[in-house]
């Protein structure tokens, strides 16, 4: 597996509070942890390269890890007295791995129990339980033995999604369910909790497998002797919204279960794909600095430049693989082509020094996680985290380059139109791209020799745009190459307008 989740050392562990049912610490290591027990190592929780190219942009925590944990604590609870019949659940938002969650019950309508999990006030897990009076059934399920899980997400076309059937086995052994859940396995005893853990791998693994979402569940928890594998099939398939219903039965429980089919990380077009976009040796003799050029719109203009016969110096931050891997297709087709570690967040003039000679020419397209989950109608943390991507890296990087190129830069520094058409919880990501155009404007006007394009872009598909949802899927997005090449031709007039660049 690919664990890449900065230098966390924080052991998880439960957080007494007063005012909730339980808090837990989802850091790396329990990250790994659950990982095993569930047989779920789909690379959205477990790999930082593969996260940043969904659109939750960071590993999240395993859903049923959030379930589980939860359950811990209300077993815990004078709820924990009765007999659990049924369990829904509905997840929202996504909880990233070093967040801690606190449980909390919500309401009490008679004999159905409703429990949030919340981060920082936001609730991102709901959960309903049927309870019941009387003693709680024990251990009447088959123990699981801990089948060979197959470390391999599954990669499934639509149509064989929309068919699917098959079973999963319990990847744990019943002691290491039972060490790590100990109140939830006394509750609902070992199999429950077991099926639980098999969810995760079905939906993570299986089907829909590695481009899966879970978005739900409807169980119903049986007393009765039952399998010790979880089966399921396919019973619908929405494609509109890439819905899956999947019921599944086993291991003490039956029911149904929600999972979404992502949309795979977004391929940008190949340099040869771009020849026929370009003129030959248009951008002959333009070097410029892709800052962000590993993936999305910088990958796209670096191959945009290098078809046109530009030396593009593709920037990254964290995703060194994905910018050696641009840089080599560009090499392969006959194209030159450097790579430069750049982090916007960072004096920048020292981390230009490798470059001889300083480009002139710069695209700018750094940017932090946009998509994100707000408590609040207004963060001005999420702004300041904005402005420091689109303004202050913005002013530095300017500056070096004008120090180092007597003045004259021509430079892309990407707006938005959502700076006039804001969707719903983008607030503050409209303001800093609108700072941003301010600092533009006022750059050119008292430095004669800079020249800076901030187009206000569309909606361009990338992975960060890729979310799922009808008005968000690829038909309904503008086309990056029109959108791209003529910003690149208009970077490159200001040498052709005025001469000053050799």
């Amino acid at each position: 597996m690919d664990p890449h989740w900065g230098n966390s050392s924080r052991v998880a562990q439960e957080v007494p509070s007063a005012s909730c049912l339980g808090s837990f610490l989802f850091s790396s290591e329990l990250q790994s942890e659950f990982a095993g027990l569930s047989g779920d190592w789909n690379p959205i929780h477990m790999s930082l390269r593969s996260a940043r190219r969904t659109p939750v942009g960071q590993p999240i925590v395993h859903g049923m890890h959030i379930v589980l944990s939860s359950l811990e604590s209300i077993a815990k609870s004078p709820a924990g007295l009765r007999t659990l019949q049924n369990l829904t659940v509905k997840f929202g938002k996504p909880v990233y791995v070093g967040e801690a969650i606190a449980v909390r019950q919500v309401s009490c309508p008679g004999s159905r129990l409703r429990f949030e999990a919340e981060v920082d006030g936001a609730t991102t897990t709901e959960l309903g339980l049927g309870l019941r009076d009387g003693a709680v059934p024990r251990e009447k399920f088959v123990f699981p033995t801990g089948d060979k899980a197959d470390l391999a997400c599954r990669e499934l076309s639509w149509p064989e999604m929309a068919t699917r059937s098959g079973s999963v086995g319990v990847p744990a052994v019943a002691e290491a369910i039972i060490k790590r859940f100990p109140n939830a396995s006394k509750w609902l005893g070992v199999g429950p909790v077991a099926a639980l853990l098999c969810l995760s791998w079905l939906v993570g693994m299986e089907c829909p497998g590695l481009y899966s979402l879970f978005a739900g569940l409807t169980l119903e928890f049986s007393e009765s002797e039952a399998p010790p594998v979880l089966s399921y099939f396919v019973s619908s398939a929405h494609d509109r919204f890439r819905l899956l219903n999947i019921q599944v039965s086993g291991l003490g429980v039956r029911g149904a279960v929600e999972a979404l089919a992502r949309h795979a990380p977004i391929r940008q077009s190949s340099i040869k794909e771009l020849v026929s976009a370009v003129k030959p040796n248009e951008f002959e003799g333009q070097r410029a600095l892709i800052v962000g050029g590993s993936r999305g719109l910088g990958e796209l203009t670096a191959k945009v430049l290098a078809a046109g016969g530009g030396h593009p110096v593709i920037s990254y931050s964290v995703g060194k693989e994905d910018a050696e891997g641009v840089a080599e297709e560009i090499r392969v087709y006959g194209g030159t082509c450097d790579v430069l570690k750049y982090d916007v967040r960072l004096p920048a003039s020292r981390q230009l020094d490798s470059l001889r000679p300083c480009p002139p020419y710069a695209y700018y397209f750094a940017t932090c996680h946009i998509g994100r989950r707000k408590t609040k109608r207004f963060d001005p943390a999420l702004l300041d985290e904005f402005l420091e991507f689109y303004v202050r890296g913005f002013y530095r990087l300017c500056e070096a380059l004008m120090d180092r190129c007597g003045q004259e830069i021509s430079v892309f520094n990407p707006s938005s139109v959502f700076v006039e058409d804001r969707p719903r919880e983008m607030t503050e990501y409209a303001m800093a791209k609108s700072a941003g155009e301010i600092l533009c404007a006022d750059l050119a006007r008292c430095s004669p020799g800079i020249y800076i394009n901030s187009t206000r872009l569309p909606p361009l598909l990338t992975d960060q745009t890729a979310v799922i949802t009808p008005v968000t899927t690829p038909i309904e997005m503008a086309n990056s190459i029109e959108a791209i090449v003529p910003i690149v031709r208009d970077v490159q007039a200001f040498r052709d307008r005025n001469g000053h660049f050799s």
